[in-house]
């Protein structure tokens, strides 16, 4: 990262060079460039549809959209983060490689025990008068694991990112598929 820069934010190396230049990014959430970075992109390249949180490799390049979360790049869980494509949700690794292909409606992080929600024909709900904040509603909920298998079907009616509502009250995904943590 080079706060040096009046034109925008890059990258330099250990030695004080440019590695990736100044002019290409608005903001940088992630300081360091190991194998990937999250960026938002500058004006001119936001006009050419590079809107929104990108992953970049060490060259500069884009390699997929973020999924934002509480204003700033989705959070790894599991070693997984969800990305965008096409208005569908996977994730990706922090090497910069897709590991589920963006599919779902909506899809939650992966949690401790492994597997993730996802909905499918719900609508996302803003409720927030700055575009921040947003759940899903309506559509069915699912549950699939690291390797984006469905493990269970599409069924329930209400969900959040870590289960179910069942008859009122949160259910969380362990529960659901009667898996005990405790082992």
């Amino acid at each position: 990262y080079d706060p040096r820069a009046d034109k925008g934010i890059g990258f330099v190396n250990s030695k004080g060079e440019t590695v990736i230049p100044a002019d290409r990014f608005g903001f940088v959430y992630q300081y360091h460039l190991d194998k990937i970075s999250f960026v938002l992109f500058n004006k001119e390249l936001k006009e050419k549809g590079l809107d929104g949180i990108y992953a970049i490799n060490r060259k500069g390049e884009p390699l997929f959209e973020v999924y934002c979360f509480d204003n700033g790049p989705d959070v790894p869980n599991e070693g997984l983060f969800r990305i965008i494509e096409n208005d569908k949700m996977g994730f990706a690794n922090m090497n910069g490689e897709v590991v589920i292909e963006p599919q779902f409606d909506f899809v939650g992080p992966f949690q401790e025990c492994g597997y993730a929600v996802f909905n499918t024909e719900g609508k996302k709900v803003i409720y927030d008068t700055h575009n921040n904040y947003s759940t899903w509603k309506g559509g069915k909920w699912g549950i699939i694991n690291k390797k984006g298998e469905i493990v269970l079907p599409p069924t329930y009616e209400d969900g959040y990112p870590a289960g179910f509502v069942i008859d009122g009250k949160r259910v969380l995904i362990e529960e659901v598929l009667g898996l005990d943590l405790n082992k």
